[in-house]
């Protein structure tokens, strides 16, 4: 298993415990029922990125192998995922 895959399952789970520790808070139902709503959502966006397997990793053996340098944004508390998992297969 990837350390992604790793870090996605952890943080999947702490989720879950989030809500379930969020349940009694009428405050915060809507934004609960957005959060399963994505978690839901999440099996299909993965399958969508790993469809584009292929043509990514075209991209990577092709004109980021060749760069000399490369520089990646992100946003938010989750923008350091991007330096997690550097391993191509």
């Amino acid at each position: 298993m990837s350390v992604l895959q790793a870090y996605t399952s952890q943080y999947i789970a702490l989720m879950l415990m989030a809500l379930q520790l969020s349940e009694d808070r009428i405050s915060f139902t809507d934004r609960r029922n957005q959060i399963i709503d994505g978690l839901r959502a999440l099996p299909a966006q993965i399958k969508s990125v790993l469809e584009k397997d292929a043509s990514l990793r075209e991209l990577a053996n092709g004109v980021l192998a060749n760069s000399r340098s490369l520089l990646l944004m992100g946003r938010g508390y989750q923008s350091v995922v991007f330096f997690c998992d550097r391993t191509i297969n």
